[in-house]
C-alpha cells in the first residue's frame, strides 16, 4: 500500500511478457464488462468498470513501452509505478 497516495499496489517479482502484464485487466475488467453487456447485469457491469479502471495504470505502462520488442520481458518496479525492461 502506498500510504502517501492511498493506493493499493502489488507487483510481480518475476519477469513477464507485456501480454501477461495486461492479463489481470482483461480477465477481471474487460471480459466481465462484455459479459454484463450480453446478460444485462448491472452488478457485473460495475465489477468490470471498476477493475478496468483499476488496471488503467498497467495500460499506461504498456503504452509507454509500446516501442519495446514484443518478445522482451518486463519486471514491475518494487517501489514506483512502472516497470523495467529485461533484455
Amino acid at each position: 500500500m502506498h500510504w502517501k497516495l492511498l493506493t493499493p499496489y502489488a507487483w510481480c517479482r518475476e519477469p513477464i511478457s507485456l501480454g501477461a502484464y495486461m492479463l489481470p485487466g482483461l480477465l477481471l475488467g474487460v471480459l466481465p464488462f462484455l459479459g454484463a453487456l450480453a446478460s444485462s447485469s448491472a452488478w457485473l457491469a460495475a465489477w468490470g468498470i471498476f477493475f478496468t479502471l483499476a488496471a488503467s495504470g498497467d495500460l499506461l505502462v504498456v503504452w509507454l513501452v509500446r516501442d519495446v520488442p514484443s518478445d522482451a520481458l518486463v519486471i514491475d518496479h518494487s517501489s514506483r509505478c512502472g516497470c523495467e525492461v529485461v533484455t
